[in-house]
């Protein structure tokens, strides 16, 4: 992305390289905390109202997907917030912890909305049988 929006950077390793700084990528903010709290919610969801495991696996690899393309985001305003900035910006100096959460949460709203779809589909005459309190209790 910032090759491709003309963010003039030096990229290498975890290292983007702007003219007024430098911005690394930490290991503690590679996206892994996104990815398992992702898979972890979209498990809960689909083992709390899916009986299907087509449907569990299916709502599990969008988690993932969003939960690692929500990072990709993550990283590339930051970087963009420290180029228009010239580094200065509350984020870059400060803390960008919450803001990544933030938009975690944000992009995590569609996952949600799928699976509550899902969760229709699936209760619709026709389909699986709805998952009931005894259901729940033989886990």
């Amino acid at each position: 992305l910032v090759w491709v929006t003309g963010v003039p950077a030096y990229v290498e390793g975890n290292s983007f390289q702007l003219p007024a700084g430098v911005v690394e990528v930490e290991n503690g903010c590679s996206g892994l905390n996104y990815l398992v709290v992702a898979l972890a919610l979209a498990m809960f969801q689909g083992l709390s109202y899916l009986r299907s495991w087509r449907l569990r696996l299916r709502l599990l690899v969008v988690a993932a997907l969003v939960g690692l393309i929500t990072n990709w985001l993550r990283v590339y305003l930051l970087i963009l917030i420290g180029y228009t900035s010239g580094m200065q910006h509350y984020l870059i100096r400060v803390d960008h912890l919450y803001f990544g959460w933030v938009l975690f949460l944000v992009c995590m709203w569609p996952v949600f909305t799928y699976a509550a779809r899902l969760e229709q589909r699936e209760q619709k005459p026709g389909s699986a049988t709805p998952l009931t309190a005894s259901d729940a209790g033989g886990r």
